[in-house]
């Protein structure tokens, strides 16, 4: 038994020094060999608590790192359910307002051709000066106003100046849809949003441009919006006609088209011709599509 390790012993002399003095002074047999002994039981158990205490702390870093670790793909996890939710909210509100715009868009138009219809209604006269009513009205928005000898005697000019002042003549262009009357603002901001009848609208009216002179006796610049429905100016670049007629109370003056495309908006002031019409360009603010013409005659 001298030796053995004494069970105690180890555990003693991990703790203090007078521990292991302590297991020094009980050992059976105190001799150098009894004491190596004795020592090495003494070293070896404090080297193995040592071991297990040092991976006692690796496993704690370990579990630690891996807690870390499974943090970070549920904060990603998170952030990424937070985006999509953003994108589908963006998305469906784009859709709301889209719906919404398109609404207004098509109600506008169509509140805008019922005017058309009723202008031209109004407009349409027969030779004993009775307003001429069409049995649908959305056809009479398509049909041309009466001949070209007798439409001048058929405008009801009277009851133009009494649904708007500003009226100043009827422009209408060969094998087209534009047949509209004319009107002249105190500026052009007026009419680019509101219709011939006062009604605020996107589509506007046709327009002679403030500055220039209402009798057609000098250059003059008409403006009109390019509705998607094809109305007011909306057909214009895709006219492939050559007559214009200009009516007035006082007689009709005709023009021939002398040139057709696009110019950057800065230009369409310098424009030096007897007639300019004159519309927008869609996703090209700074672009207008004219039409000039010269004079060929009057009536």
């Amino acid at each position: 038994m001298a030796h053995e390790c004494v069970a105690g012993a180890p555990a003693a002399a991990s703790s203090t020094l007078s521990g292991i003095i302590t297991t020094f002074m009980t050992t059976a047999a105190i001799t150098p060999t009894g004491i190596a002994l004795q020592w090495a039981c003494v070293v070896m158990r404090a080297r193995a608590e040592t071991a297990v205490t040092v991976t006692v702390a690796n496993q704690t870093r370990v579990k630690n790192k891996e807690r870390s670790v499974m943090q970070v793909p549920k904060t990603a996890k998170m952030i990424a359910e937070i985006i999509a939710i953003t994108l589908i909210l963006t998305a469906v509100w784009m859709l709301i307002l889209v719906g919404v715009t398109a609404v207004q868009e098509y109600g506008e138009d169509e509140s805008a051709l019922r005017e058309s219809v009723a202008i031209r209604e109004m407009a349409r006269m027969d030779a004993s000066g009775n307003t001429v009513a069409s049995h649908n009205p959305y056809e009479a928005a398509a049909e041309a106003m009466p001949g070209e000898e007798a439409r001048q005697d058929h405008i009801h000019w009277a009851a133009l100046n009494a649904a708007n002042s500003d009226t100043i003549g009827w422009i209408s262009l060969e094998s087209s849809g534009i047949d509209y009357p004319i009107v002249q603002g105190i500026d052009n901001e007026h009419y680019l949003h509101n219709t011939f009848l006062g009604e605020r609208n996107v589509s506007g009216a046709i327009f002679l441009d403030y500055r220039d002179n209402s009798d057609f006796t000098e250059n003059v610049r008409i403006y009109g919006h390019n509705m998607r429905n094809g109305t007011k100016f909306g057909s214009l670049s895709a006219w492939e006609g050559n007559t214009i007629t200009i009516y007035t109370p006082r007689g009709k003056v005709l023009y021939s088209s002398t040139w057709r495309g696009a110019l950057p908006l800065s230009d369409v002031m310098q424009i030096d011709s007897d007639l300019a019409l004159i519309t927008c360009v869609r996703g090209q603010p700074e672009i207008r599509y004219v039409v000039l013409a010269e004079r060929t005659g009057d009536d």
